[in-house]
């Protein structure tokens, strides 16, 4: 019997340092993907990181919500990348855990003692997709919308695009107000 747990390294670009990312998850084919899609990093995910690497300047001092964050590889980027604020979130309890260990390991306070991750701009919240579970959330979060709303490897069933595009009507800034 193999482990079916995996790490999965990514380098990260700030400006002209490098930064390793290290996602503890499991592997594609383990039984724990079968329960959960948010347990692995799927193909997506590194691919819209880059093109955040290559834009960074959308970012900065941004909202950014990130819907099924899964690992959480886009939010652990938008945040080492300068946005403001990142909540990253998923449906799913067990791509919840996953998610809090990855954060809690790579997104160390630059200000703290080296022990404490910097809840002030980056956090994980369980968000179900679809009008009324969006609306809670806002209602949970002090009314505040996201300037951005990221999401990669999010649509696996047809059931599920009407209520994601009600998540990020109901989330997502709309301009002057």
């Amino acid at each position: 019997n193999t482990d079916p747990r995996e790490s999965f390294d990514y380098k990260i670009k700030i400006g002209k340092d490098t930064k390793t990312i290290v996602l503890h998850g499991f592997k594609l084919d383990s039984d724990e993907t079968d329960r959960s899609t948010g347990v692995t990093l799927w193909q997506a995910a590194p691919r819209l990181s880059e093109y955040l690497q290559a834009q960074p300047d959308i970012l900065l001092q941004k909202r950014v919500l990130e819907v099924g964050a899964g690992l959480g590889l886009c939010g652990i980027t938008a945040h080492w990348l300068g946005a403001k604020e990142v909540i990253m979130t998923d449906g799913d309890s067990h791509a919840m855990k996953q998610m809090r260990a990855n954060v809690n390991s790579n997104c160390k306070s630059a200000t703290g003692d080296g022990d404490d991750v910097d809840h002030s701009t980056i956090t994980c919240r369980q968000l179900l997709w679809g009008t009324a579970h969006a609306q809670k959330f806002l209602e949970n979060n002090g009314q505040q919308h996201y300037d951005i709303i990221l999401g990669a490897d999010v649509i696996y069933t047809e059931s599920s695009i009407e209520p994601l595009l009600d998540t990020v009507a109901c989330l997502l800034q709309k301009p002057d107000g």
